[in-house]
């Protein structure tokens, strides 16, 4: 479970589905993002990051990311063009 990104929505007093809502998407693929079975597209991640006023790409991390071993980062990274990272 992403606790982090549970901790921060519960903070604001918001449910699952007033998230769903605000980024329109489905309450279903919000709770699939914030239960780890689902990542965030990457347009949807940096949104939901903005809102949480996420300051760095730790932070962005934290909020979202559980990779099991590097390799599994690293086809992320590729996949997404992100060699930034």
């Amino acid at each position: 479970m992403r606790l982090n990104l549970k901790r921060c929505r519960t903070v604001k007093g918001l449910t699952s589905k007033d998230m769903a809502r605000l980024f329109g998407i489905s309450a279903s693929y919000y709770y699939k993002i914030e239960s780890g079975t689902r990542n965030a597209r990457y347009d949807l991640a940096l949104k939901i990051a903005e809102y949480f006023a996420c300051e760095t790409l730790e932070d962005l991390k934290k909020l979202f990311f559980m990779f099991e071993n590097y390799q599994q980062y690293e086809r992320f990274k590729k996949k997404e063009n992100l060699s930034f990272l």
